[in-house]
């Protein structure tokens, strides 16, 4: 798979320390780390992904997965205005934006959806 390397640091561990199994059905993998208190994600074939701590069972994942919760997206979503790589902004990762253009995006489950405003206002910003 070509996000391998992200896979692995966001689990913590090694290309090499990696466990994985293939979900049938659905086109997606499971990773996780075995090691007490490892995380696991589930990334669909379009990089989208889904990860959890240890707190979490895999049937939970999976079933959170299935109703499109999402985390991110492990390739690089492009500004259509622009060209740049577009950030996900927090704290809650729906709206996208360009660090060039200053633009912004809905994140609309993995793809990079129509132009928006700022998600922040005033109050939101420390002076």
């Amino acid at each position: 798979m070509e996000y391998i390397d992200k896979i692995s640091k966001l689990l913590g561990v090694t290309v090499q320390e990696l466990n994985s199994k293939i979900i049938e059905g659905i086109n997606a993998t499971y990773y996780y780390d075995s090691n007490r208190g490892g995380k696991q994600v589930i990334v669909d074939e379009n990089g989208t992904y889904l990860l959890a701590g240890s707190a979490t069972n895999y049937e939970r994942l999976l079933e959170e997965f299935n109703h499109g919760r999402r985390n991110g997206n492990l390739k690089s979503l492009i500004c259509p205005n622009c060209g740049a790589v577009l950030d996900i902004m927090m704290p809650d990762g729906k709206v996208l934006n360009c660090p060039k253009c200053n633009k912004f995006y809905i994140y609309d489950n993995g793809t990079v959806g129509e132009e928006t405003s700022s998600p922040y206002n005033k109050g939101n910003v420390l002076y």
